[in-house]
């Protein structure tokens, strides 16, 4: 199977994903939809990056991530998503 196949279908999966999670239920109990979640990887970044930054007394302020320009920063103990301002 080639690699655009395989992007295809995991594509095809996660627009099954989102449909299949009810917009209006997430939205009266505050739960993100799938495409709103912070990626799994961005936390585990983020706490390897606070650690070291720690042991030389250094804090880190946010995350950019280059493939989607997604900026993350930390929060109440949680990684949260900073929005992007539009351009005119």
């Amino acid at each position: 199977m080639k690699a655009a196949e395989k992007n295809a279908k995991r594509r095809a999966h996660y627009n099954h994903l989102e449909r299949a999670v009810d917009a209006e239920a997430a939205k009266r109990f505050h739960e993100p939809t799938y495409s709103q979640r912070i990626p799994h990887y961005v936390k585990q970044v983020y706490e390897q990056l606070e650690l070291a930054a720690g042991l030389s007394g250094f804090e880190i302020a946010g995350l950019r991530d280059r493939r989607t320009g997604r900026e993350y920063y930390k929060a109440d103990n949680e990684v949260h998503e900073r929005k992007q301002e539009e351009e005119p």
